[in-house]
């Protein structure tokens, strides 16, 4: 019974962050990228499944952080979450 309800709380949590990301003003790669911190994702991990390059992702990020009001990717894993 424990793990069903910390299963269901982590699909909660991520379900809360994805609507967040959808209203905002990002493109889908953008909310692939917030969503991959928002649930804890490191972004060494998050470059290498998304096969982008360090370049690549910080000018998304700051897309990312500008719609998001936050500065760091440790601040993403804090938006949407109860």
């Amino acid at each position: 019974p424990m793990m069903f309800v910390a299963l269901h709380r982590e699909a909660a949590q991520n379900m809360l962050a994805a609507e967040y990301l959808m209203a905002l003003p990002l493109t889908h790669f953008q909310r692939e990228i917030a969503l991959f911190a928002m649930i804890g994702g490191e972004r060494a991990a998050c470059r290498a499944e998304l096969g982008v390059s360090d370049e690549a992702l910080k000018k998304h990020l700051r897309a990312v952080f500008a719609a998001t009001g936050t500065t760091r990717w440790s601040e993403l894993a804090t938006q949407a979450l109860p």
